[in-house]
């Protein structure tokens, strides 16, 4: 300990991808500076980095784990250099390096963090069975954002602690004035916007989602709003062209409180998850989620709905005949993803990582 604080190094990745930078940052802003303090161990500078600095945070950058070579031996540079009290590595199946180069560079309490699952038919599925075996080999400690989580990386039977993707609550409030100038600006107004926020990858199952856009336009007037990026960005743009549906392409917003009161239902229908946090904010604003049934049932907040990513039509047929309640629905309440609770779980968690207590 420094001065009486836990020094907490986060493992990241790529920090511009969302979804786990995100939920680490939820955290870092919300949990008490004056007894913890986090560095961030990333692939390259982000949008976060700033944010981090201003909190009292440390950036350091290192190349990608799957050249894991050159990584680790940046990685040991920045550990033995700063003598943190706990390692925690989100990089889920790829945790395994770093765990074991931390375990060498003489850091006690290495935290092992499961973000995701997989479908078994990406093309790194192979991959990420093998490695998942070695993943958590190294660690004094076992996370996951889920039980789905920690069950597909550590198996049945492992003490994992839950540290769910948690938000505040009031970031994401619904905003009629929002919605209303978006719509307007974005010339929504009389479509259904059908929404969709994250990377543009394979695990989000994106062309089914614009068919499924497809298959509402022939009955009502929609727009398909994707908010994100990712590598399969120009795939899925060329796509929309060629079937000629009307797609509406965001960058990445902080202020996803805005697109969430734009969107008038968030649709899923990923390959495989984690746990979404997309879909606990989206809820959280009183938004309709369908969710594909690959998706762990923890994240039904009150307002979801599972379907299996077969048939496009059946999805569409789904959200027209829910179509009068999409914005009905009440923003949930759920203690166990309000940041303010879980933060002190974490606290806590952490207390007793370094006291060794149960």
């Amino acid at each position: 300990m420094n001065n009486g604080k836990i020094r907490v190094v986060h493992l990241i990745g790529n920090a511009e991808l969302g979804g786990v930078a995100n939920c680490v940052m939820n955290y870092y802003r919300n949990i008490d500076r004056e007894k913890f303090e986090f560095d961030f161990i990333t692939y390259g500078a982000s949008s976060l980095d700033e944010e981090i600095r201003q909190l009292g945070g440390r950036v350091f950058y290192i190349e990608d784990f799957r050249i894991f070579p050159v990584a680790t031996k940046q990685l040991k540079k920045i550990l033995i250099e700063n003598r943190y009290d706990v390692f925690h590595s989100h990089l889920t199946t790829l945790s395994g390096f770093p765990l074991s180069a931390a375990k060498k560079c003489g850091i006690e309490k290495r935290i092992c963090h499961s973000h995701s699952t997989t479908d078994g038919k990406e093309l790194t599925a192979v991959v990420k069975n093998l490695l998942k075996k070695h993943a958590f080999r190294h660690a004094t400690h076992l996370f996951a954002c889920s039980e789905h989580s920690a069950e597909w990386l550590y198996g049945k039977g492992k003490e994992v602690f839950i540290m769910p993707n948690a938000i505040d609550p009031d970031g994401y409030a619904f905003d009629e004035g929002k919605r209303t100038q978006t719509r307007a600006d974005c010339l929504l107004d009389g479509s259904l916007a059908l929404g969709f926020a994250g990377r543009f990858e394979y695990q989000k199952n994106l062309r089914f989602f614009l068919d499924v856009a497809a298959r509402l336009d022939k009955k009502t007037p929609t727009v398909a709003v994707l908010v994100g990026d990712g590598s399969e960005k120009e795939k899925l743009k060329k796509y929309s062209e060629k079937k000629n549906i009307r797609c509406l392409f965001v960058t990445p917003s902080l202020d996803m409180a805005r697109w969430y009161s734009t969107f008038d239902c968030l649709c899923m229908p990923s390959r495989y998850e984690g746990l979404p946090l997309v879909a606990v904010e989206a809820q959280y604003n009183g938004l309709r989620c369908y969710l594909s049934d690959a998706v762990t049932r923890e994240t039904d907040l009150g307002n979801a709905v599972f379907l299996p990513a077969a048939d496009p039509e059946e999805w569409a047929e789904k959200i027209l005949s829910e179509r009068d309640c999409l914005r009905s629905g009440k923003a949930v309440e759920k203690e166990e993803f309000d940041i303010r609770h879980s933060v002190k779980r974490l606290e806590n968690e952490y207390l007793k990582i370094m006291t060794g207590a149960k």
